[in-house]
């Protein structure tokens, strides 16, 4: 387990599509702390493939999301119905693959660094 935060979106809140991870074995799970939440308020989570959505998820209370950190996300909109505003729990992670690169990476930083 890596990094974790809290995601805040109000109804003014932007987000552009973005991919959380670059290498292969990074996952983010997504935790939705909200204990209510209805579905014309918005805040679904987007999945991209290609440039066009792929796959749209619904804001629901208490949903957990596991995907890999690689794929184009982007949260949508709030409505002009929400009452409330929007909470996540970002988690990044990652398998034996995920965390062979960071080692690698933190081997090599570590070595220029003694260089230096």
């Amino acid at each position: 387990i890596g990094n974790q935060y809290i995601n805040h979106y109000t109804l003014n809140t932007s987000v552009s599509e973005h991919c959380d991870g670059s290498e292969p074995g990074q996952y983010t799970i997504l935790v939705f702390p909200n204990k209510y939440w209805e579905s014309t308020w918005g805040g679904e989570i987007a999945f991209y493939d290609t440039g066009s959505v792929h796959k749209l998820i619904n804001f629901k209370p208490g949903r957990v999301i596991l995907f890999d950190s690689r794929i184009s996300h982007k949260v949508m909109p709030l409505t002009r119905n929400a009452r409330r505003d929007r909470y996540s729990i970002a988690i990044k992670c990652c398998d034996e693959t995920g965390l062979e690169h960071f080692n690698k990476i933190y081997t090599v930083h570590t070595k220029v660094e003694k260089n230096v």
